[in-house]
């Protein structure tokens, strides 16, 4: 007795001299978020998971060795716990295990207590509550219990393994949550875990326990009555501390796989079907390995193993090929010193499994399974070599998203950020499903520069990876090409000629002068009306000659005619876009909204492209432009729509602000084109 524990001191002063960081090795096939912790207990050393208040979503329980009781924490169904509630059990609980033990199809609790010698039993209520604990006396300091109907009358019974008496304890149930007293079986030195199956496949089921002080496993048949013939002992590793069963290579044969805490590794042991196993194959984890759970965590059909390691801090992660191989341990770090337990099981309701992880540090880490969004590629680049005009849409670019996880990746939507996030936009995504491992899904973006120059902006894609991806966008705008000069219009006809004015009237004659003298001749007079005649001087003197009357005055000329119109330059026809109507559009239930009035002036004209992009409450979704008829007839116009994604629908009515944007492009036979953006509020 004195030298059995004095190895289980030995073996806790070798996991704290060896408390050292473990690099991780970077995975391909699987991938983990970081820890989410939980508060529980003081020093929890077991997890177990169950759903506990019938709700279909999984739930936790450890068992909390210095304070003597065992924390509930009810699952969200996300991957998230609510707060712990705590019922007292025995002294030092080590394990925790569910099952319903008295028949009446709730969940109930059993807690092997290292220090007080029993096992407690914790009937549940089907709410996530628990009674009082009912304690069932067992061998000396039973570190590990397990629960199986081991004689064949339908009621669970529990084994445990004891690791100060060598053996391991048998309480048959009575199908009421009470079991009668224990049955020893011995096993190897200083038992720590214990687990059944039918490991010769007579149907009855078996036990197998993890030996500490003999570096060995003890295999015990079992009769089918609740009794078990005589141990043999296969070799493993130093220190064996956990004991899992499962079929690790594919023969439909179980095999065993324990946690070695001195040799730092896992022994796996291929069964023969005969409740025989062959020699220990050992590969590596990180520092002392406490517990083993097996489990498929790749999706790749194949058993892979999982250690939660008491020095180094973490849990490695053992990848399987089926043939009862293992790769490489990957690493995942834990918050809290030693780890002591690691359970596996969907805890998000993805369909991966997931990790929950009891260590000392008095919380449960939980490691979902995790997909990736690596994108490629990383950067796109608008207007090079040639700037692209202002006002106008570039040609798309397409960015590839790749799921290289380990879980499936759902792609929420699009935001576009930075200086310029106005002058982008995507366009025709395709990843609004679920992106399964190893698949792909496409976006594009496009660039619709409202000034000139360089612009930049950045595109975040939002989804449920650990980290959301961003793509840089840069864009370079020039000015609008000048169009041809359109022909020059015809010349205005001649205005009409102005009348003629009136001839002046004869001036009188003038008077005949006296005979003798000449007379002057008279004065010419200015050009207008003639004056008259003058009369016949006397004879004698020849009067003076009549002044000349004046010249009559010229008519006005007439008035130039007015020019004629200048003939009209194809400029001015090119097909032209308008909202339907004014203000916010109103989302009627049917969820298809008319936005954009395309018009065509002259020829025929044809709309080419419609890309529509939502804009609520941040978040950026594409959706699809309908239109009918794509050819317009001179003077004719034509509606385009679309319909609103559902996940906007919902948040609208939820009053958060939406927008949508029309990208359009349309051409004309006269050889025009436009290429512009229509914005319109939403509301429900």
């Amino acid at each position: 007795m004195k030298t059995r524990n004095s190895r289980i001191r030995l073996l806790l002063f070798f996991a704290a001299l060896f408390m050292v960081a473990v690099p991780a090795t970077a995975s391909a096939a699987l991938t983990l978020k970081p820890a989410s912790n939980f508060g529980v207990g003081s020093a929890p050393q077991s997890v177990a998971i169950a759903d506990l208040n019938n709700d279909g979503r999984p739930d936790l329980a450890t068992a909390n060795s210095n304070s003597n009781n065992v924390s509930v924490l009810l699952g969200t169904g996300t991957g998230s716990f609510g707060a712990a509630t705590n019922f007292a059990v025995g002294s030092q609980p080590g394990s925790v295990t569910i099952a319903d033990l008295n028949n009446d199809g709730r969940p109930d609790l059993v807690t092997a207590n290292y220090n007080s010698d029993d096992v407690s039993v914790l009937l549940g209520t089907g709410t996530g509550s628990f009674g009082a604990a009912t304690n069932f006396a067992v061998g000396r300091l039973p570190s590990s219990v397990t629960i199986a109907d081991l004689n064949n009358d339908g009621k669970p019974d529990l084994a445990t393994a004891n690791t100060n008496s060598d053996d391991v304890s048998v309480l048959l149930g009575t199908g009421t949550g009470s079991f009668g007293a224990a049955t020893n079986f011995a096993v190897g030195t200083s038992p720590f875990s214990v687990a059944i199956a039918d490991l010769n496949n007579d149907g009855k089921p078996d036990l197998a326990t993890a030996n500490i002080g003999s570096d060995d496993v003890s295999v015990l048949l079992g009769t089918g009555t609740g009794s078990f013939g005589a141990a043999t002992n296969f070799a493993v590793g130093s220190f064996p501390q956990s004991v899992a069963i499962a079929d690790l290579n594919n023969d439909g044969k179980p095999d065993l796989a324990t946690a070695n805490t001195g040799s730092d590794d896992v022994s796996v042991l291929l069964g023969t079907g005969t409740g025989s196993f062959g020699a220990a194959t050992n590969f590596a984890v990180a520092v002392t390995p406490y517990l083993v759970a097996i489990a498929d965590l790749n999706n790749d059909g194949k058993p892979d193993l999982a250690t939660a390691n008491f020095a180094s801090n973490n849990v490695s992660i053992l990848l399987g090929t089926g043939t009862g191989s293992f790769g490489a341990a990957t690493n995942f770090a834990v918050a809290g010193s030693a780890v002591y337990s690691v359970t596996i099981a969907d805890l998000n309701n993805d369909g991966r499994p997931d990790l929950a992880v009891a260590g000392s540090a008095n919380h449960v880490s939980v490691l979902l399974n995790a997909p990736t969004a690596d994108r490629s590629p990383t950067s796109l680049t608008f207007g090079s070599p040639t700037p692209v005009p202002q006002g106008t849409v570039s040609d798309p670019r397409t960015v590839t998203i790749t799921n290289n996880g380990s879980a499936p990746l759902r792609v929420a939507g699009f935001a576009i950020s930075g200086s310029n996030a106005a002058d982008f936009f995507t366009v025709n995504g395709q990843c609004q499903d679920l992106v399964l491992e190893g698949q792909s899904c496409q976006v594009q973006a496009v660039f619709a520069p409202k000034a000139q120059g360089s612009r930049t902006a950045t595109l975040t894609i939002l989804t449920n990876a650990a980290t959301n991806p961003t793509v840089s966008l840069s864009g370079t705008s020039g000015p609008l090409p000048t169009g041809p000069t359109g022909p020059t219009g015809p010349i205005g006809s001649t205005g009409a000629t102005g009348s003629t004015g009136l001839t002046g009237s004869t001036g009188p004659s003038g008077a005949t002068g006296n005979t003798g003298t000449t007379g002057w001749t008279g004065v010419t007079g200015p050009t207008g009306l003639t004056g008259q005649t003058g009369a016949t001087g006397l004879t004698g003197t020849t009067a003076a000659t009549g002044s000349t009357g004046s010249t009559g005055s010229t008519g006005s000329t007439g008035s130039t005619g007015p020019s004629g119109p200048t003939g009209p330059g194809p400029s001015t026809k090119f097909p032209r876009f308008s909202k339907v109507s004014g203000g916010a559009i109103r989302v009627p239930a049917n969820r298809r909204i008319r936005v954009v009035r395309v018009r065509c002036p002259e020829g025929s004209c044809v709309i080419r492209k419609a890309t529509v992009r939502f804009n609520v409450g941040g978040m950026v979704f594409s959706g699809k432009g309908i239109f009918s008829p794509d050819r317009i007839p001179a003077g004719g116009s034509a509606v385009i729509s679309t319909v609103v994604p559902p996940r906007v629908y919902r948040q609208l009515a939820r009053r958060v602000k939406g927008t949508v944007s029309f990208g359009v492009l349309a051409t004309s036979s006269n050889g025009s084109r436009t290429q512009g953006t229509v914005r319109s509020g939403l509301r429900r």
